[in-house]
């Protein structure tokens, strides 16, 4: 991979690392069930980048019960 591929991934995930933190803040602040799945499905959709950017960061991003 070059350096310019690498640092993609590298912004990519942290992009979604980021992402995940503010859905998971917004989820524990959320008390509408409707706004809740629909942030629940966006932490998921972010892990999901994530398990494929960084296959080998498999256990980190699943390691925990739950999404958030």
């Amino acid at each position: 991979m070059t350096d310019l591929a690498s640092d993609g991934v590298r912004l990519r995930s942290m992009v979604s690392r980021l992402n995940i933190q503010h859905f998971c803040k917004k989820l524990s602040e959320e008390m509408n069930e409707t706004k809740r799945q629909t942030l629940l499905q966006l932490v998921a959709e972010e892990k999901a980048k994530l398990f494929t950017l960084l296959p080998l960061a498999r256990d980190v991003v699943f390691a925990r019960d739950g999404l958030c």
